[in-house]
């Protein structure tokens, strides 16, 4: 998000951009980004923003500790994107493999054949399981983990608003793990936050949630 304006300001040398959530689509848009950038000879400071404390997995990268309880399932176009990208999935973090998906309907179903050619799977969010052996890295994690090999540094913390200072810019007030209020000024700031988060709870609680719709009045959060 940026401030509208009469001239729109492009992303310069060493600006910074934050991202809310270290989920796999702020994961997946670090990657892209500090990619892009290193392909223009340009340099960024990407700063992601995560509200799950982290575990310290030494050479294989982080673990956000918890499960997002989600369903994990990676499409055959959405594994074609990450092997473009040069990201192969583990395969502990894979659960088992589809060799057909069905469409149920009112008074008949459908089964449509996943390709020979292409691979579709189900793979492991967060830290859980915990009797998963030896208790491995989750997709969550594993996206995370690459961002962070790309140059993205990660702040863990609950983003609690956001605001323009006087210059324009967009700025974070975080609340830190250890309680402290920390202001983070960006040049660009990307909100991927997911909407499972507030399944079932009042938006209106949301201190986030409230702060965007001051900015932008038409904002509607998005429903699970």
């Amino acid at each position: 998000m940026h401030r509208t304006s009469s001239q729109l300001r492009s992303l310069q040398n060493n600006d910074s951009v934050a991202i809310i959530g270290g989920g796999p689509a702020g994961s997946f848009f670090a990657i892209h980004l500090l990619r892009e950038a290193r392909r223009l000879n340009r340099h960024k400071d990407v700063v992601i923003v995560e509200k799950r404390s982290a575990i310290d997995l030494g050479a294989n990268g982080v673990q956000c500790r918890g499960c997002s309880f989600c369903a994990g399932v990676i499409s055959p176009r959405l594994n074609e994107a990450l092997e473009e990208h040069g990201l192969v999935v583990p395969n502990e973090i894979i659960q088992g493999h589809f060799d057909y998906v069905w469409i149920q309907g009112q008074w008949k179903n459908f089964r449509l054949r996943v390709p020979k050619d292409m691979r579709m799977y189900s793979v492991f969010r967060g830290s859980l399981p915990s009797r998963r052996s030896g208790n491995p890295a989750g997709f969550d994690a594993f996206l995370l983990s690459a961002a962070i090999k790309e140059g993205a540094r990660i702040l863990y913390g609950i983003v609690q608003a956001i605001a323009y200072t006087a210059s324009g810019m967009p700025c974070l007030t975080v609340k830190t793990l250890s309680g402290e209020r920390v202001l983070l000024e960006a040049g660009f700031v990307t909100i991927a936050t997911g909407i499972n988060s507030h399944c079932g709870l009042d938006y209106r609680d949301d201190s986030l949630i409230a702060s965007v719709q001051r900015l932008n009045p038409a904002f509607v959060p998005g429903k699970s």
